[in-house]
Parts: C-alpha cells; sequence; structure tokens
C-alpha cells in the first residue's frame, strides 16, 4: 500500500483514531521485537521508513543506520 507518510499527508490517521492507535501499537511492537530479541537497533524510525501492506500490516525498512 505504501509509506506511513502518505497516509499522514492524506489526512487518514487523522480522521480514523483507530487506525492510527493499531499502527502505532504495530511499531512498538516491531521495535520491542527488534530491541529485544533480535538485538537491533534500527536508529532512523521515521514515517518514510515504515511501509504498510494492503491489510495494514506494517513493516519496518531501511536499516542502513542500525546496530
Amino acid at each position: 500500500r505504501g509509506e506511513l507518510y502518505s497516509y499522514y499527508e492524506s489526512g487518514l490517521t487523522l480522521r480514523n483514531e483507530r487506525l492510527c492507535k493499531a499502527l502505532f501499537v504495530q511499531v512498538l511492537q516491531a521495535v520491542h521485537f527488534m530491541h529485544h530479541v533480535c538485538n537491533i537497533a534500527h536508529l532512523d524510525i521515521k514515517l518514510e521508513n515504515i511501509v504498510l501492506d494492503e491489510t495494514y500490516a506494517l513493516k519496518l525498512i531501511d536499516f542502513g543506520f542500525s546496530e
């Protein structure tokens, strides 16, 4: 579906509080998994580095700065 930034720019996240909360929970779960299971710090989490699929499942991308 595209970058989370596109959804933010379109105003979709402002109009849909439930979707916004669900996406935030997914971000927290992804960061927790990366830190505590994979021992990776992303170091560049921003809207442009979060993409969504057709079911609004979140994916973190661009691990160029990760440690």
